[in-house]
């Protein structure tokens, strides 16, 4: 690479005399000597040189933890790096549904699925898992129910973030028909009391969908499941009732399931 200039304002004190910008190789590193040659100043003054040296380095992956999470909206989660040079910066693949500050200390801020980023002092970088956030919990509890009786299972919602409502929501489930008789929904003194219902138990696959006007803001019962314990089943018989799919509206508030 050859080097030239001229100005009509002359140099004069020490200090940088140019920069040489160059892009190190994505592929290849190690290091090399830069030198300069034939050094030569208003075509008569010569000058000599200290060569320097350039070292590539080959950036290495860094590891980020936890490599995946669950969250609820308001809730933190610590992340830590290694494998590089501190200090290392953090980002998040989505700033609408996660905050992180410089100590990498996530806040969840809306339902959703997110990465941590971290780069160290020197350009590396490395990235969690998938972080999943969600706005509320939907719970199935543990119950005992004696043999041959018929039984109201609340399901509850948790709070829901500020400015959220629902319209509607539906669910398959998985049913131990041996067990388990007789299933229907009840909304009646629930949260969802005088929306429209419908419910159908298809072989063991028991889907509903409900839907109304005046929309649920707040916690508590959201509906209730009721059925009846077979008098032939076993004493100590365990049954799990578990959502093979929940969604409230078309998706959004995204509900966290926690099953009985």
């Amino acid at each position: 690479m050859n080097v030239a200039f001229a100005a009509d304002t002359p140099l004069s004190g020490e200090g940088v005399l140019l920069f040489v910008r160059f892009v190190a190789s994505l592929e290849n590193y190690g290091g090399l000597y830069i030198d300069f040659t034939d050094i030569l100043f208003n075509e008569s003054i010569l000058a000599i040189h200290d060569r320097g040296y350039c070292s590539i380095t080959q950036l290495t992956n860094l590891d980020v933890t936890p490599t995946t999470g669950t969250l609820l909206v308001g809730e933190t989660l610590q992340f830590e790096a290694s494998g590089g040079q501190a200090p290392y910066s953090w980002s998040v693949s989505n700033p609408a549904l996660a905050g992180i500050d410089i100590n990498g200390l996530l806040t969840a801020l809306e339902g959703g699925t997110v990465k941590v980023n971290a780069q160290d002092a020197i350009g590396a970088t490395g990235a969690s898992g998938n972080i999943e956030i969600y706005d509320t919990k939907v719970t199935i509890p543990d119950t005992s129910v004696e043999i041959g009786s018929t039984f109201d299972l609340p399901i509850f919602i948790g709070d829901l973030p500020s400015g959220k409502e629902i319209f509607s929501f539906q669910a398959t489930m998985t049913i131990d028909t041996a067990a388990l008789k007789n299933i229907e929904m009840v909304n009646s003194g629930s949260l969802s009391d005088g929306w429209s219902l419908a419910d159908n138990l298809n072989g063991k696959e028991f889907t509903f969908a409900l839907a109304g006007t005046t929309p649920i803001t707040t916690s508590g019962v959201l509906i209730i499941l009721r059925f009846r314990i077979d008098a032939d089943i076993n004493n100590g018989h365990k049954s799990t009732l578990k959502f093979d799919d929940f969604i409230l509206n078309e998706g959004k508030p995204r509900a966290l399931v926690e099953h009985g």
